[in-house]
């Protein structure tokens, strides 16, 4: 047989395996609860919660929704526009990962040397960007017009050089997802962004959380949500 405990406003009924009844006299839930008090029965009250259970339990689920906020992308112009990044554990990882490799070229490329035997894959610093040699070869006696766009080649003597760049999945404002190549510059950039926007959730968390904590009743504690 079920038991029944009235809430803290006496208003909704707690049936024992947690059914909430309201009093409506055409509820037959309510009836049998009715029919429960009249054979003797009484229910007890349930105890309002605490304020300190309360705010703990509002902190909580603060944290809770700043780590789905955190996975849930953020926005980045490296590319020039506004394009979402996702932001679930292998998508960070993956950036991480693509941040260290634009590191490492960085840090890997040498001065454009003229009249230079370059290797497939040799790594050149030119017009603010790292360049990637693509074909065996010497390079001309001059430096050649470095190109600015990504993807775009340009001859140097016997050598070819593009800007060195890896691709990385991101939304454009229009919707559309896609393997977008990015530069050393350009995805470090992106990994910036992604570091800020983890930032500024979890200082909106802290500063949520202490909203909590200065609460002085339960209903303030309530009104204190992710937004």
């Amino acid at each position: 047989m079920y038991t029944y405990a009235l809430t803290a406003n006496s208003q909704v009924i707690i049936r024992s395996d947690g059914l909430q009844i309201w009093p409506d006299p055409t509820n037959t839930d309510y009836i049998a609860y009715l029919a429960w008090v009249d054979a003797g029965s009484t229910a007890t009250p349930v105890p309002e919660t605490s304020l300190t259970d309360a705010q703990s339990a509002q902190v909580a689920a603060l944290s809770v929704a700043c780590a789905e906020a955190i996975m849930s992308g953020f926005l980045s112009s490296a590319l020039g526009a506004k394009y979402t990044y996702p932001s679930q554990a292998k998508d960070q990882t993956n950036l991480a990962s693509s941040v260290l490799s634009a590191l490492l070229c960085v840090q890997d490329a040498t001065t454009w040397v003229a009249d230079t035997l370059y290797a497939v894959g040799s790594l050149v610093p030119a017009g603010g960007q790292i360049f990637v040699n693509t074909v065996l070869g010497t390079s001309g006696a001059t430096q050649p017009t470095w190109p600015t766009a990504v993807g775009t080649s340009v001859l140097d003597g016997g050598a070819q050089w593009q800007i060195w760049s890896t691709p990385f999945w991101c939304e454009s404002a229009a919707g559309v997802w896609a393997w977008i190549p990015h530069s050393a510059s350009q995805i470090q950039q992106v990994g910036r962004d992604g570091i800020a926007a983890v930032l500024a959730m979890q200082a909106k968390n802290v500063a949520f959380a202490a909203q909590v904590m200065a609460a002085t009743t339960v209903a303030a504690v309530d009104a204190v949500v992710w937004s």
